[in-house]
This record gives structure tokens, sequence and C-alpha cells, in this order.
């Protein structure tokens, strides 16, 4: 095989092969773990704001 066909098959194949099993499973699992985080942090922030409302209410 010559340095012009590794250059021209070989390599492309190798570039999606990573960018497809390495790169974009990586980025979904960013995706997926921010999004997780991200809705996470709002449902505490609800919980919070609903535990010190009724404390709020239960004092006045």
């Amino acid at each position: 095989m010559s340095f012009g066909t590794f250059l021209t098959v070989i390599v492309p194949y190798l570039f999606i092969f990573f960018v497809l099993f390495i790169g974009l499973p990586y980025l979904v699992s960013a995706l997926v773990v921010g999004g997780y985080e991200f809705l996470k942090g709002e449902e505490k922030e609800k919980a919070t704001n609903t535990v010190s409302n009724t404390a709020e209410m239960a004092k006045s």
C-alpha cells in the first residue's frame, strides 16, 4: 500500500471512526449529564422556595 492510498483511504476512515465512536458519544453524554444537572438544580430551587414559603406562611 502506497502512502498516497493511506492518506486518501485509511485516514478519512480513521477520522470518521474516532468522530462517530469517541467524539459523538462523549458529546451526547455531556449534554445528557448537563441537562440532568440543570433540571436537578431547578427542582432543588423549587423545593427550597416551597420550604421557605411554607415556613413564612406558618410564622404569620
